[in-house]
């Protein structure tokens, strides 16, 4: 009896284990799926996060090509007359890549010119090594190009044999000053032993900078010359000024270049150049008194101004207060001014600039005007008038209010004359006073007359002598 019921107990505990055992194989089951599931999971998640890092990839390069698309595309200026241009005229002053790049310009901004622009160029780029350029200009052009002129694929080949023959004399002379370990090897080979070569060859590191638009460089170079100045690096000083709109001090370095000796910088800028960035920057920058000194009356500035004879005009009508034509000049050099290599991006900025000068200018001596005369003036009509003079008074520039009704400009500023005369009278009249109390005093005083009012006491006799003293003039 007692073997049987231990045998149970024993089944049972067998039953318990086993339960037990299938409970731990179900949970290591149970665990394993999940950190499988798990896994799947993450290597999902992985594939969907790649495939998103794919798409956001495929969708930044194909927003790159877009853009790159659109800036192959020409920017053509629409809404100006560029049919009086003279392209062979104002391209005459150039030589070298900055004709190159000044005609690029022209043909991407001046539907007018486009393909004689083109022509010209592509013909300019024969005459140096540049086969990327050619190339990329062949292709980017190739509809307007088509039919009019041929792919020169011989001069491409001649032009890259030359190219890499150079490359390699070049490259030979590198390693062989690098073996020989010559101190000054390189300055010697060219030839750059004395300080006007270290000019020239920052100079032409300067050229290189403006053509791949490296302003910073620039400055740098014109530093390392250690106030050697020369013309051509005011020039170029005033380049980097004007590109990053500082045109104040871009006015001040054209104004310095000096004309003792003949200014000759084909490469980069033009006599014409100077005179045109020089005027405009110190228009839409210098006070009126500062044009006539610096502009009018600099000798060696002069000497550029007769260049560009409207120029000289548009500084002399803006000076002297003649707006009708002062405003006529500068509507007829836009469009000049707008295919400028280094000056067209800045165009409408200095322009706005100059006018609302001219438009302060115009109306400072009055007190109150008629705006039908101060539009008939600027070349413009009431309401486009009236715009600019409520953007200027918005931006407190201007001190004035607008009548719109009436077409009157009310000015709010103090009249500085009689606001003079009324701070003159009440000084008269302060002086005046103290004066009368200094007399009446010195008068007491001679007269042996004086007034001691003991504390809390004589209350009675210490009114009566201020009511004297009052009587004349003075209180206490």
């Amino acid at each position: 009896m007692s073997d049987k019921p231990q045998n149970n107990e024993n089944q049972e505990q067998e039953k318990d284990e086993k339960k037990q055992k299938e409970g731990h194989i179900k949970i290591q089951i149970g665990e394993k799926e999940k950190e499988k599931d798990e896994k799947e999971k993450e290597k999902d998640e992985k594939e969907k996060q790649k495939q998103e890092e794919e798409k956001k990839k495929k969708e930044e390069e194909e927003k790159k090509k877009k853009e790159e698309e659109e800036k192959k595309k020409p920017k053509f200026i629409e809404n100006v007359d560029f049919s009086s241009f003279d392209l062979d005229g104002y391209i005459s002053n150039y030589v070298g890549h900055t004709r190159i790049h000044r005609l690029i310009y022209i043909a991407e901004h001046s539907r007018v010119h486009h393909m004689e622009a083109l022509r010209m160029v592509l013909h300019e780029i024969k005459n140096t090594l540049n086969t990327q350029l050619y190339m990329d200009l062949m292709s980017r052009f190739q509809e307007e190009l088509s039919g009019t002129v041929p792919f020169d694929q011989d001069w491409v080949d001649d032009t890259l044999a030359k190219a890499t023959q150079e490359y390699d004399t070049l490259d030979t002379q590198l390693k062989l000053g690098k073996q020989n370990l010559i101190k000054g090897y390189f300055l010697q080979e060219i030839g750059f032993t004395k300080p006007e070569h270290i000019i020239d060859m920052c100079l032409n590191v300067i050229l290189a900078s403006i053509e791949m638009k490296s302003y910073g460089h620039v400055i740098s170079y014109v530093k390392a010359t250690q106030n050697k100045t020369t013309m051509k690096l005011e020039a170029i000083s005033g380049l980097a000024k004007l590109d990053s709109k500082d045109f104040r001090t871009a006015a001040t370095k054209f104004l310095h270049i000096s004309t003792h000796i003949p200014f000759d910088y084909p490469e980069v800028i033009s006599p014409q150049d100077i005179a045109i960035y020089g005027t405009l920057c110190a228009l839409a920058t210098f006070r009126r008194s500062e044009i006539f000194e610096k502009v009018l009356q600099n000798e060696s500035f002069k000497n550029f101004l007769e260049y560009v004879p409207e120029v000289k005009q548009l500084a002399n009508d803006f000076y002297y207060s003649r707006y009708l034509s002062f405003v006529n000049i500068l509507d007829s050099l836009k469009p000049q001014l707008l295919l400028d290599l280094h000056l067209g991006h800045h165009v409408e900025k200095l322009y706005s600039q100059i006018r609302s000068k001219a438009l302060l200018q115009y109306f400072s001596p009055f007190v109150s005007l008629n705006m039908k005369t101060m539009a008939k003036d600027f070349a413009t009509d009431i309401d486009s008038l009236e715009k600019e003079i409520s953007l200027l008074i918005a931006e407190d520039e201007m001190k004035a209010k607008i009548d719109s009704h009436n077409k009157i400009l009310h000015s709010c500023k103090v009249d500085i004359r009689s606001q003079t005369f009324k701070d003159a009278l009440g000084k008269g009249e302060t002086y005046y006073r103290k004066t009368k109390s200094l007399l009446l005093r010195a008068n007491l005083l001679r007269q042996n007359m004086t007034v001691r009012v003991k504390k809390q006491k004589n209350a009675r006799n210490a009114n009566i002598a201020h009511q004297m003293l009052a009587m004349f003039g003075r209180r206490f």
